[in-house]
């Protein structure tokens, strides 16, 4: 960093304040750290915490994979708060520095953190920086809300996606924040309010969706996409062409999002809606939301009693996560697979599937998924003939978790 601090730490050795062992330097007590603390003043504090900081800001910018001083250098501007900011550009700069250290908390799954530098991100702003910093802006706020909605926090969520809805440029530059939205209703058991802004969203985005008025009809639908997809052989499709189409990418995952939302409700619904997604990957390619498609594809066909098939193209399902490697998808991906899998395989091997998606679900801060696994690990749990002592340990945990996440749909399921 450029700064010789060395004689002033080893007098400060001397005098019995600090120790040094094997080159490092700490102080000989908390208490002494606390009181030396103490004795600067609230500016003071702030001044030196943002030097500091922009001191190991600068080192960061050159040395962009040390994550351990990105988060130690942010920490510390942000320990000094906006009032040090010089100019917009200053402040551009260290709300970029959030945003990197947000985006790379969330790569470790650490969602409170995350929004903690998005926040701090935003506080560097200036007031007019949707105007004068959109793209910032925009990215700082969707992510917050990407993290309000992980740690479940739905009036946050909701506040940072007023600011969006107010200033965002495009239908498509609110589509986020929608989508997030979307998924909080679901979570809250308002799910006719999420499937009609999802459906609306998806007319906006130009896929209208066929309402069939009669089983007959719903039947004949499913057997239309069946004879589609047998024109395709599996390693074909696995290995099929990626979707470019950014408003297809977009219905894809509003799509997927009224799956799941479909499943604790309107479950007639969900031929429609799959069939879409089917269709859709076929079309115009593959996206990691296809494989929520195919998993409620072959789910969908093994209650009609193709079983067989149905097995297979949750199979595929499973391999295109891992083609894609996307958590995001994954949670569910093995909610819906598992419960087809269950007919095939021993009923026992559903357990640790689910236990697996509850795991991966969490990670990627998707806790709907999480919360529809560890549902069905109860539930399978009691069916496989498990203990009952260690069924009604399980139930309770599961029930506190969605209780603590807001996860009213998937509680109102499991509870007696």
């Amino acid at each position: 960093l450029g700064l010789k601090l060395q004689n002033s730490l080893d007098a400060a050795v001397a005098d019995g304040f600090l120790d040094k062992l094997n080159g490092k330097y700490q102080f000989c007590h908390d208490r002494v750290q606390e009181t030396a603390y103490k004795m600067l003043s609230m500016e003071d504090r702030a001044s030196r915490h943002s030097r500091y900081g922009l001191a190991l800001c600068r080192y960061t910018l050159k040395n962009i994979n040390d994550d351990a001083m990105l988060f130690t250098a942010v920490d510390q501007v942000n320990r000094g708060g906006p009032h040090i900011v010089s100019g917009s550009d200053h402040g551009s700069l260290l709300a970029y520095l959030n945003l990197r250290a947000g985006k790379k908390a969330m790569d470790m799954s650490d969602f409170a953190s995350a929004l903690a530098f998005f926040d701090h991100g935003i506080l560097f702003l200036d007031e007019n920086h949707w105007h004068d910093n959109y793209n910032l802006s925009l990215e700082l706020f969707d992510n917050a809300v990407k993290c309000t909605y992980a740690i479940g926090d739905h009036q946050r969520l909701n506040k940072f996606s007023e600011q969006v809805l107010s200033f965002a440029r495009s239908f498509n530059d609110k589509l986020t924040v929608i989508y997030h939205a979307v998924s909080a209703l679901c979570d809250a058991s308002s799910l006719d309010e999420a499937i009609e802004k999802g459906v609306w969203v998806l007319s906006m985005l130009g896929e209208d969706l066929f309402q069939p008025s009669s089983r007959s009809e719903t039947l004949a639908l499913i057997e239309k996409t069946r004879c589609l997809v047998q024109g395709y052989p599996e390693d074909l499709l696995l290995n099929y062409n990626l979707m470019t189409d950014s408003s297809k990418i977009m219905a894809m995952k509003f799509l997927s999002r009224l799956e799941i939302s479909l499943v604790m409700g309107r479950r007639g619904v969900i031929p429609i809606v799959t069939s879409k997604m089917v269709e859709l990957s076929l079309v115009h390619g593959l996206t990691p939301m296809s494989a929520i498609g195919f998993a409620y594809f072959g789910s969908m066909l093994a209650s009609i009693g193709h079983v067989n098939e149905g097995y297979r193209y949750v199979k595929l399902a499973k391999d295109l996560v891992h083609r894609f490697s996307s958590k995001e998808v994954a949670g569910e991906v093995i909610a819906i697979a598992t419960q087809t899998i269950g007919y095939v395989e021993p009923m026992q091997t559903t357990l640790e599937f689910h236990m697996q998606g509850h795991k991966t679900a969490l990670e990627a801060g998707d806790i709907r998924s999480a919360s529809l696994n560890f549902n069905l690990y109860c539930n399978y749990l009691f069916w496989c003939g498990g203990n009952m002592v260690n069924v009604k340990t399980k139930c309770e945990e599961a029930c506190l978790f969605m209780k603590q996440h807001k996860m009213l749909a998937f509680l109102l399921n499991l509870r007696p």
